[in-house]
């Protein structure tokens, strides 16, 4: 049995290295290791898509995914877009979602520890190259370091950090509660030394986590629904009532910067100017997310809100579709939000979604949260702590 669960780790470790390429090989052009990548992950999306027809039928996850991702490509094709692009976009989400969805069903152990392995790796790696250069590898300072661009780091280290916890909590082993604080503390000078606010504030809900775990206790307060709500007022408060007016110099003081978000609030407001125009299908995905001319530089710019940008590409029937997506995965994050398990899931989604907030930078980590949520009751049930437990209600 056991040489069986080692066979699985080791194929699940080799799959999810693919998904995580360092940007370091696209940055130098290595052409033969991006060629590794590329088809390293085009290879996995054929097998787990084979897998998962042969193995039964479709989740709700995958069709509301699928349902979703068929829009921006009506949009796309409606608007004479990039259908390459897209299609750059579309197949590693699926795959990821695919190939968690199959793991979990029979593996959530290996998975987990396949996952925690690959980026707890990748986040040494990121964190030993920081120091060896700690100006990046960018002409301009602190901009690309190994991993990512440094605004976009943030999702990378609470995907590693969230799943650490999982393992932790539910397939307990003598390291890995000492590898969790370790990564947790490089996670953060890391966030700090690389000095992007979104990244900074969207830090700041796991250090909370960490430091004081007794609030997560008060699940009606501390729930994925709460944390909806408060994004949406927060959506609406900064972007259609600019209420930042009102604290221009607190925000200066703590972030150093200024009310606009480093111009972010130009972008945004232009970029609905455009919605305005294509409502409801968006412009359809184009070969650059670049779509907003801003003036102060003459250059064309993503929107900087990856919401923003999704209304752009695929108008507000795009959005409704995400909004079915987030409906049954939280739905099931609620249900369970007793759990360790649905509490991380839900700080990592909001965490993530902060970045998201100031960053087009895609939902490939968001959905790699939305997965393991809507699978959570895989892991909850199949481990020691979710054993033990439905022993005692037997019992009792």
């Amino acid at each position: 049995m056991s040489r069986k669960i080692n066979i699985y780790y080791l194929l699940f470790l080799i799959a999810i290295i693919v998904f995580f390429k360092p940007y370091y090989f696209t940055f130098f052009e290595i052409s033969v290791v991006n060629f590794i990548y590329l088809n390293g992950l085009r290879l996995v999306f054929i097998l787990v898509f084979l897998l998962y027809i042969f193995k039964g039928r479709l989740s709700k996850f995958i069709i509301m995914t699928l349902i979703f991702y068929f829009i921006k490509t009506l949009s796309t094709i409606v608007n004479n877009g990039s259908i390459s692009t897209l299609i750059t976009e579309v197949y590693p989400v699926l795959a990821i979602c695919l190939f968690i969805e199959l793991g979990i069903k029979d593996n959530p152990k290996q998975l987990i520890e396949a996952f925690t392995t690959v980026l707890g790796f990748l986040t040494l790696i990121n964190f030993i190259a920081m120091v060896m250069s700690p100006h990046g590898y960018h002409s301009i300072e602190r901009t690309i370091f190994f991993m990512r661009h440094r605004n976009q780091l943030a999702p990378l280290y609470i995907l590693t950090i969230v799943l650490m916890i999982i393992r932790d909590k539910y397939f307990q082993n003598k390291y890995s509660k000492k590898q969790l604080i370790i990564t947790f503390i490089i996670c953060t000078w890391m966030i700090f030394h690389a000095g992007s606010a979104s990244n900074i504030i969207a830090w700041i809900p796991i250090i909370i986590y960490f430091v004081m775990p007794f609030l997560f206790r008060n699940t009606l307060i501390f729930n994925i629904k709460s944390y909806l709500v408060f994004y949406i007022i927060m959506f609406f408060s900064i972007i259609l009532f600019n209420i930042q007016d009102q604290f221009a110099d607190l925000l200066y003081q703590l972030l150093g910067r200024d009310i606009t978000f480093s111009g972010r609030i130009q972008l945004w407001n232009t970029a609905i100017e455009m919605i305005k125009d294509r409502p409801l299908m968006g412009y359809g995905v184009a070969e650059s997310v670049n779509l907003i001319f801003f003036p102060r530089t003459g250059l064309y710019y993503s929107a900087h809100n990856q919401f923003i940008q999704l209304v752009l590409e695929g108008g507000l029937i795009s959005l409704l579709a995400f909004g079915g997506i987030v409906y049954i995965v939280f739905n099931k994050l609620y249900e369970y939000r007793e759990d360790e398990a649905a509490k991380i899931l839900s700080l990592g989604i909001l965490s993530i979604a902060l970045v998201l907030f100031s960053e087009a930078m895609g939902f490939f980590d968001i959905f790699v949260l939305f997965a393991l949520a809507y699978n959570i009751e895989r892991v909850i049930t199949t481990s020691n702590v979710g054993k033990s437990t439905l022993k005692r209600d037997k019992v009792v």
